[in-house]
């Protein structure tokens, strides 16, 4: 199975130092060219880790023909990549956490969830311990991370 990582994900987990949490549980990531620039362009600690990761552990994607999202709006041209990528290939796990990115995927059948749901996916699959789960979503919670009070709640009650 390929994994799918918007940039949003990536500059997340970076910041907060937990970027390796992924390369544990996937050998390998894949992102566009797109978001390799999103996440590079800042001379910033967390760009500078992802910039060094690309070419490694984290992939590129190959641009795919057609692009069935195109006539969308909210969705950056990484998204839509991203996004038709998963409709043409059908063994993929997209991590999204952009409200019209998800609905998207959502509404076209695709594997997806965001990167409190995967928290909360490794440890129901005994992959994460409780202890690990909660540490990152108390650490999201304390940057920039956007996330409701009902949505941290609910990460610290499915992994408690």
């Amino acid at each position: 199975m390929k994994v799918l990582v918007d940039s949003s994900t990536l500059i997340a987990l970076a910041k907060i130092g937990e970027l390796d949490f992924l390369r544990e549980y996937y050998s390998h990531i894949y992102i566009t060219e797109e978001i390799k620039g999103e996440v590079t362009h800042k001379e910033l600690p967390e760009n500078i880790l992802l910039k060094e990761s690309i070419g490694g552990w984290i992939k590129l994607l190959n641009q795919v023909g057609y692009d069935h999202f195109s006539g969308i709006s909210g969705l950056d041209k990484g998204e839509r990549i991203l996004l038709n990528y998963a409709k043409e290939n059908q063994d993929t796990l997209l991590i999204l956490d952009e409200k019209e990115a998800r609905m998207v995927a959502k509404v076209e059948g695709l594997n997806y969830t965001g990167t409190l749901g995967l928290l909360v996916y490794l440890y129901e699959q005994g992959s994460l311990s409780n202890k690990k789960a909660q540490q990152i979503v108390k650490k999201l919670a304390n940057s920039d991370f956007r996330m409701t009070v009902e949505l941290y709640d609910w990460v610290l009650d499915k992994t408690g």
